[in-house]
């Protein structure tokens, strides 16, 4: 049976899981290059603070290390996938808005 001490452990694995992502707080808009630098670098401390985290309560041996690599790798690629995808879908129906609000503009002016 799980219990609290389980509980609070994957609390707090979570909050570590997520410590990374600090590192793309930024006061000005990231380049291109700024941001892959900052993701390779999140993806480096993610597994660097996961892999002795997950030590013993996720994996053990050398097989199950480089399983939970990789699954800290998919998840990482996964949610940064959809968030590409969810801000893409944002940017089309603003970009859609805008035209549509052109469009309109045009119209008003050529009368």
């Amino acid at each position: 049976m799980v219990g609290w001490p389980y509980f609070l452990w994957c609390v707090f694995f979570s909050l570590a899981a997520d410590l990374p992502s600090l590192i793309f707080l930024s006061d000005h808009e990231l380049s291109s290059e700024e941001w892959n630098r900052r993701f390779a670098v999140n993806i480096l401390l993610t597994v660097v603070i996961l892999m002795p985290l997950g030590y013993s309560r996720m994996w053990s041996g050398g097989a199950g290390g480089v399983m939970f690599f990789f699954t800290i790798l998919a998840v990482n690629f996964g949610v940064r996938a959809v968030g590409f995808g969810l801000d893409a879908h944002t940017a089309n129906q603003l970009n859609e808005q805008l035209r549509k609000r052109k469009l309109e503009q045009k119209k008003g002016g050529a009368q």
